[in-house]
């Protein structure tokens, strides 16, 4: 039989037990000496959103320090309706809050908050719209190059005839296969677009486009280097894709001055803060790519949309309108007798592999385009960290082509 004592010790358990847990369905805990968990996170979002000062940290430290803090925000319901995820609209929202063009200061520009502390590395961010935070996250690790898979896609239910249609009617979604894009939320205009003019906008006040002095570019400590902005073309009405990147997507970007440009006159590459560069499939018809005109789509004898030249077919025409060449390893490794699963299988390119592709970056060189091999191996690890010292020390490729922003960082 349990003692009186031992019998009033236990009731007074159960009911100080059936007060936390009504506590808690009210909305405290520990008797009010506690927040909430859930409602620390509402409050720690009001906090750090509601206010202008700096975190103190960039780079990846910034987004390191989101993605590990922020991780319990997502079972918070319905905290931001409408928006991309809970991370990628609080991270964005700080990155971008308070630094209006009207409030133009380069030291408390977005760019200062994202890459103040932040060294641009020789990285391609490969299926960067795939990242929890699009575009932001690869500026954040230092990636110079970019790219987004964009779609066609009605804006409104009504038949598709882009005969017809108007330009306003479509959209650009982004994503790698049709059956998963996201028209309404997930853009063009929304994840790159509109970010790079906000961007761009913060560094760049009062700089007008007949200012002799040279445009800031995304990286605070390395102004003078581009981004290089992959747009890989899926839709197979590519003329549509292309008239909807020129007179809606980067219009503003061309207006403010901000796009790298192909100059009929010269010949030459003039190179901008953003250098946009079609793969897939794109149109390469010059009656397409100037409107039927001969100075140009836009008559300003301008070419805004460059290219990436194959670089295992490469010659004078193709690198004409060309500032990168790309190709698979696969591909190359097949032109040159070899194959993926020799060098996995070895952990490593061997000299006449390197000989033989060294030709193909070389000629690319001599055309003045920077080099891209995609498809590397992303496992064994050591391979992969094998391959990308071969491509920066051997080939002298120029890009690193990285699903892993944080390795290669590291690297």
């Amino acid at each position: 039989m349990i003692p009186f004592t031992a019998q009033y010790l236990l009731v007074c358990g159960y009911v100080i037990l059936l007060g936390v847990i009504l506590l808690e369905r009210s909305g405290y805990s520990a008797f009010g000496l506690l927040e909430k968990r859930q409602d620390y996170f509402h409050n720690s979002h009001a906090i750090m959103l509601s206010s202008r000062q700096d975190l103190g940290v960039s780079g990846p430290a910034l987004y390191e320090l989101f993605e590990k803090h922020l991780l319990d925000a997502y079972r918070i319901p319905g905290r931001y309706p409408g928006g991309i995820s809970t991370l990628y609209d609080t991270f964005s929202e700080y990155v971008f809050k308070g630094t209006s063009h009207e409030n133009c200061s380069v030291e408390t520009s977005a760019v200062a908050k994202l890459t103040r502390d932040v060294t641009p590395l020789p990285i391609h961010s490969h299926n960067d719209y795939w990242r929890d935070v699009p575009l932001l996250k690869g500026l954040a690790y230092g990636s110079v190059s970019t790219e987004a898979d964009v779609w066609v896609h009605p804006h409104k239910d009504h038949p598709y005839n882009s005969s017809t249609d108007k330009l306003e009617d479509y959209v650009l979604a982004v994503g790698h296969d049709e059956d998963y894009i996201d028209p309404l939320r997930k853009t063009l205009e929304k994840l790159y677009t509109d970010p790079l003019q906000s961007l761009l906008e913060g560094v760049n006040c009062g700089k007008s486009n007949n200012s002799k002095t040279q445009k800031n570019g995304v990286f605070y400590t390395a102004n003078h280097i581009p981004l290089f902005f992959y747009i890989d073309f899926k839709s197979d009405d590519n003329i549509l894709t292309y008239k909807l990147l020129l007179e809606k997507y980067f219009t503003q970007l061309i207006q403010a001055g901000y796009l790298t440009y192909y100059d009929m006159d010269t010949g030459k590459i003039i190179q901008g803060q953003v250098t946009v560069i079609m793969t897939g499939n794109y149109p390469n018809n010059t009656d397409v790519l100037d409107n039927g005109k001969a100075d140009g789509y836009f008559g300003d004898r301008k070419r805004y949309l460059l290219q990436d030249a194959n670089l295992l077919e490469l010659n004078e025409e193709s690198a004409k309108m060309a500032v990168t060449a790309s190709t698979s390893l696969s591909e190359i490794l097949k032109m040159v007798g070899s194959s993926n699963l020799k060098v996995i299988m070895r952990g490593h390119l061997d000299k006449e592999e390197i000989t033989a592709i060294k030709k193909y970056i070389d000629n690319a060189h001599s055309f003045d385009l920077k080099t891209r091999i995609w498809g590397v191996p992303s496992w064994p690890r050591k391979t992969m960290k094998r391959l990308w010292k071969q491509q920066i020390e051997d080939l002298n490729s120029d890009f690193l082509n990285v699903d892993d922003l944080k390795a290669a960082a590291m690297f």
